[in-house]
């Protein structure tokens, strides 16, 4: 795909390339890397991830957010995790974090969580990163029971991964601001995890479009605690 399909094919990034100037010079003079979300081109990745990459980097991006890792292979995009750090470091890009996919395993034993987990942070330490983060539940999945099994699990998951010398982190979506009898996931998230195992990856769209509280509410109400974000 050349340069000016690219960016026709994908708004997002259409978006973040004219980023107001402000922000542009902000992430230089901090030496911010600019990151991205890999999920968000997934065809484009599926098809060829590293002309893909090469895309990205010329439009100015250098750290991203992986996703779709196969914990029975050790695989990212069909590449082993070894293979998958090569192509990386000799686009000089970085990982940051990754979106693993916890949901299959929410209502399976503890023992297949835990083996779900150590391929994880086999994954994460192959790439470099810091962090491992649940993205999702799926539909069928959104109930006040499954809400109160994932979040009795999640300190769990995040004491394994940090006795790794990794991160552990929770992205929100809308349905987790849905209002059951008077209490939300999110509520039951920030109220029964530990905020030292359990990390926040803030989408700040879903907050704004789906929530009742404000960005600077959440971020207030819990310091220290927002480690990422998606804008």
């Amino acid at each position: 795909m050349n340069r000016r399909n690219f960016i026709e094919n994908s708004s997002a990034i259409a978006a973040a390339s004219v980023l107001p100037h402000k922000i542009l010079d902000m992430l230089k003079e901090r030496k911010y890397k600019m990151g991205y979300q890999l999920y968000s081109i997934r065809d484009e990745m599926a098809k060829d991830p590293i002309a893909t990459l090469k895309s990205l980097k010329e439009l100015g991006y250098q750290d991203f957010e992986t996703y779709g890792y196969d914990p029975e292979a050790d695989t990212f995009y069909g590449y082993k995790s070894a293979e998958f750090k090569k192509i990386l470091d000799d686009l000089e890009l970085t990982t940051t974090s990754g979106h693993y996919g916890f949901a299959p395993y929410l209502n399976q034993s503890d023992e297949k969580m835990k083996w779900f987990v150590d391929q994880c942070i086999k994954g994460a330490k192959s790439l470099g990163m810091k962090y491992i983060t649940w993205p999702w539940i799926s539909d069928e999945q959104r109930t006040p029971d499954n809400f109160k099994l994932m979040v009795g699990k999640l300190n769990g998951i995040g004491e394994q991964i940090n006795e790794a010398g990794l991160g552990f982190a929770y992205h929100n979506h809308g349905f987790e601001f849905i209002d059951h009898d008077g209490l939300t996931c999110y509520d039951m998230i920030l109220k029964e995890t530990d905020p030292t195992l359990v990390k926040l990856q803030l989408d700040m769209y879903w907050v704004r479009h789906s929530s009742d509280y404000t960005l600077k509410e959440l971020i207030e109400k819990q310091p220290g605690r927002y480690v990422m974000w998606h804008i």
